[in-house]
């Protein structure tokens, strides 16, 4: 017997909110520490992009370092113009632009979703929970059929027996027009019957919304959730996968020392290319080759992966990670296999949900 509460959804949604709310405080507290322990110094803008900038600046031990903002400047964007740099001297690399636009954006967003997702939590779990709800199946006795002034009908008396209990509790549906034994012959017998315990024992009633259509083969309930759960399987292997990686792995300061090429060909959208044109162009990929020292003094040079435009160029420096037992491997700043990770259970979900309201569409299956 399967139990159903709103009780349960409110649970899962507070659960939801206090993850985010634990979220934005960590996001707080990890810019308010990375700036207690900062230096200030002051930059110099070298390159200006569409959205984006670079700056280098000196460290204290008079080092030079260049770094890509990541985001628009405010005020004076030019090259040459002076920027106040936020610098951590353990990773100079990771440096901040002293007033960065967007500072607050993730924790406030994180924070306001969730106070609204625990606050609709707790009006669920607790405010309102209503009593819990049973599904389980009732074996049916009889079919009676009658006759009304509208004509034919049946009504179905079925039983079920508390297994605690042992007392058997007797159910009839309304009036039904149709002939309900060859639905109830498919389903083998029983029907599916709600219920709620009250001081009496048990109330609920017999839901014969399914007797309308047959029961799907199992195979095909099975078959048609397959490929949302393998995807969401890959889901957890990428996840799993990145989190082994980032667990046993190092960080290094690296420097950006050459730009690499490859060339590929993307199709164009046929919507948009002239038939005359070919549906596909050739298309330039750019790899950052950077380098790093290990703590045992090898220098490692690693190409990184490729992007159409240079999202970083020579003289930036970067954190990387890498693989103790094998450098070669190292990964610049990214989502790396998260990204995939979220891509399968995206499409994984919506293909499971959309394999459910299918069956649920078609058939009432068991």
């Amino acid at each position: 017997m399967r139990e159903f509460n709103s009780r349960h959804a409110g649970l899962a949604v507070l659960g939801l909110g206090i993850a985010l709310s634990l979220v934005a405080a960590w996001l707080v507290a990890s810019d308010l520490g990375y700036r207690a322990r900062a230096v200030v110094a002051g930059g110099e803008i070298d390159w200006v992009g569409s959205g984006d900038f670079a700056y280098r600046f000196g460290t204290a031990d008079g080092r030079d370092v260049r770094v890509r903002a990541g985001h628009a400047c405010l005020g004076e964007c030019r090259p040459g113009a002076v920027v106040d740099v936020l610098y951590d001297p353990r990773r100079p690399a990771l440096a901040r632009v002293r007033d960065e636009p967007g500072r607050w954006l993730m924790p406030g967003v994180a924070g306001v979703l969730g106070l609204l997702a625990t606050g609709f939590g707790l009006v669920f779990a607790w405010a309102s929970p209503g009593p819990p709800q049973y599904r389980t199946e009732a074996g049916v006795d009889e079919v009676r059929p009658g006759r009304d002034p509208e004509g034919r009908f049946y009504v179905v008396h079925a039983s079920w027996t508390d297994p605690a209990s042992g007392e058997t509790h007797r159910f009839a549906s309304p009036k039904l027009r149709e002939d309900p034994e060859r639905h109830i012959a498919a389903r083998g017998g029983s029907v599916p019957l709600s219920l709620v315990p009250d001081a009496a024992g048990w109330r609920g009633g017999l839901d014969l919304r399914a007797l309308g259509r047959p029961p799907l083969p199992r195979g095909l309930i099975w078959g048609s959730r397959a490929p949302g759960l393998i995807l969401l399987l890959l889901s957890a292997l990428y996840a799993g996968g990145e989190i082994a990686f980032r667990l046993r792995a190092e960080t290094a300061e690296a420097l950006v020392v050459d730009v690499a090429e490859s060339f590929g060909t993307v199709r164009n959208d046929p919507t948009n290319a002239p038939r005359q044109q070919s549906l596909s162009r050739v298309v330039r990929y750019l790899h950052p080759v950077f380098e790093f020292t290990t703590p045992d003094g090898t220098l490692w040079r690693v190409t990184g992966g490729g992007w159409e435009v240079p999202e970083l160029i020579v003289g930036d420096s970067e954190i990387v990670r890498y693989d103790p037992r094998d450098p070669a491997t190292a990964r610049l700043p990214g989502p790396g296999g998260f990204l995939g990770a979220l891509g399968c259970a995206v499409f994984g979900i919506a293909l499971y949900l959309g394999a459910v309201g299918f069956c649920r569409a078609i058939g009432p299956g068991r």
